[in-house]
């Protein structure tokens, strides 16, 4: 017993030495979190970009919806006259059917990539002025780190950390001087 309570003493006195240093370290981290959608939803002139995405979106729908019809409607045809076609004509009409289904499902991709392009040109701006406030109240308050709630790893956090209305004020308040200038 004896050979051993000079090796743990040794040891509980070293972890003790690093968990006080530990301690001491996380005492020097200062962190915050931000609701990136919240901001990004106050932002002025999002509105205008949502309206924008909205209409796009429209348009494509309804080019969907237009191909859509025109496949149902080969199938309507194709069903209805099924028995008084050769052979040789319903697979003409099947591959034609696939087909159109084919250049649907590739139309709605593109479409959705087109969008997302959009979405990001439009945006990125508006994020990239986000990002320069926020990095101001970091540097101003010495934050050591700044989440987003959004973080995929971010499980919980405590309300006194969030800067988000701090961050709307200061972007209305940025806004406000940019427009009287």
């Amino acid at each position: 017993m004896k050979k051993w309570l000079g090796p743990c003493l040794l040891f509980l006195m070293t972890v003790g030495m690093f968990w006080g240093q530990s301690a001491a370290a996380l005492k020097l981290v200062k962190v915050a979190v931000v609701d990136f959608d919240r901001i990004l939803q106050s932002y002025p002139g999002y509105e205008d970009i949502k309206q924008e995405m909205t209409k796009k979106r429209q348009e494509y729908d309804a080019q969907i919806q237009e191909r859509k019809k025109v496949i149902a409607t080969l199938e309507e045809e194709y069903k209805r006259l099924y028995t008084s076609l050769s052979a040789e004509e319903r697979t003409r009409r099947e591959i034609e059917i696939d087909s159109k289904k084919q250049e649907l499902a590739e139309f709605t991709i593109e479409a959705n990539k087109s969008l997302e392009a959009l979405r990001n040109d439009l945006t990125r701006s508006v994020y990239n002025k986000i990002l320069v406030v926020i990095q101001k109240i970091g540097n101003e308050k010495r934050y050591t780190l700044i989440l987003t709630k959004e973080t995929a790893g971010l499980l919980f956090y405590d309300k006194s950390v969030d800067i988000t209305s701090e961050v709307i004020t200061r972007i209305k308040a940025e806004q406000s001087l940019n427009e009287r200038n």
